[in-house]
């Protein structure tokens, strides 16, 4: 339990600090991402079958697809990011092209003229005509011209340097792009290859009952974790004025949304399940469909996404004035930390990470550190 609550502490301070960053951060954020999956993998790699349990072996497997399942939605977001970033480089090079070939043919009628005209144009033939009048008037467009022809050749220089800027900045990106769709691909392939290995080793698990009640009761004991998890969530939301603007849940009582419609299979409370496993639910596990659409039960921001044995992949929403919501046993997220979401949004689809019974939602409603029964404040 406490080698547990040291990992999660260590994801709290990785983890809640990835939102609200620019180009360079969210690139490093992708990159420690990376590295950090790829020494759980090396790791996971050198161990021998005799050195872990099959639940162990789940476990490890299981948080590499947690991980693996951010760096795939960070990895879709910045290319979609670095996609719209190249298209609107390209318009602006459209309207600096536009621009500099105006520019360049005034120029040239300006140097036709020049040129038409000789070494005598019209302003000399005025000063020797001997009429100061006219003379000065003369003067004053010549220098009026020659402004205006020095201004065409430094506009066009300026429209120059800038459309080399914005071709060399669309060029690194559309390189960024590929090494990250290069990225996207091979993490897809890694995740498919984990998946099959999860495959294997919960078939293992279903057919030994005592892994398997070992899986249920983990809930328990992470439950723990998740309460210091919001004490520190709650510590530093406090001085955050996003968090501070969020009206909480008080007045929303028997309003919620549900996150996913189906069976309660295990409700609240002290209970004892249909294997005859006795354990204490922070909140009620909801039967569903593999694949099916997770929604935020009611409007606030994305604060923590993590995993834990007990609850697998897991999203914490904060709504406000101490109140939380929780999700877990989740496969594919769309969110990130930091993200504001409406109520009945999609976040996440209902899968079986952290789950040896099948696809189900585990769903938490939490004032602080205290849990609530979700079923005395959903619709």
């Amino acid at each position: 339990m406490r080698d547990s609550a040291v990992i999660v502490l260590v994801s709290l301070s990785f983890l809640t600090g990835l939102s609200f960053a620019d180009d360079t951060e969210r690139r490093k954020q992708i990159e420690e991402f990376q590295e950090m999956l790829d020494l759980k993998r090396s790791r996971y790699g050198e161990l021998t079958e005799r050195e872990k349990s099959q639940i162990e072996k789940l476990r490890d497997v299981e948080e590499q697809m947690a991980l693996s399942n951010q760096l795939v939605l960070k990895l879709k977001r910045e290319s979609g990011r670095l996609n719209r970033s190249i298209s609107d480089h390209d318009a602006e090079l459209k309207k600096l092209n536009v621009d500099y070939e105006k520019k360049k043919q005034a120029l040239y009628k300006r140097m036709e003229y020049i040129y038409k005209h000789g070494n005598k144009p019209l302003w000399f033939s005025l000063i020797s005509s001997g009429n100061p009048t006219e003379a000065a008037v003369a003067f004053k467009n010549m220098k009026s011209l020659m402004e205006y022809d020095r201004q065409l050749v430094t506009s066009l220089k300026a429209i120059s340097q800038k459309i080399e800027t914005e071709l060399s900045r669309m060029k690194n990106e559309k390189r960024m792009l590929d090494n990250l769709e290069e990225d996207y691909r091979a993490e897809l392939e890694l995740r498919e290859t984990s998946l099959s290995i999860r495959k294997e080793l919960l078939e293992k698990i279903r057919s030994d009952k005592s892994e398997v009640a070992r899986a249920i009761t983990s809930l328990e004991d992470d439950a723990a974790a998740v309460s210091e998890i919001i004490a520190n969530l709650d510590r530093k939301t406090a001085e955050q004025a996003t968090s501070r603007e969020l009206p909480g849940l008080a007045e929303e009582k028997g309003n919620l949304i549900w996150p996913v419609q189906g069976e309660i299979v295990r409700p609240f409370g002290s209970i004892k399940d249909k294997r005859g496993i006795r354990l204490t639910n922070p909140g009620i596990d909801i039967k569903g469909l593999s694949g099916s659409n997770v929604s935020a039960a009611a409007t606030g921001i994305v604060i923590y996404i993590s995993w834990l044995r007990g609850y697998g992949q897991f999203i914490i929403i904060d709504h406000g004035d101490g109140y939380y919501t929780l999700y877990a046993n989740l496969i594919d997220i769309f969110v990130e930390t930091g993200d504001m979401v409406r109520a009945g949004e999609s976040i996440a689809k209902i899968g079986d990470l952290g789950s040896v019974e099948g696809p189900n939602l585990h769903f938490e409603l939490r004032l602080k550190k205290e849990s609530l029964d979700p079923l005395k404040w959903l619709r």
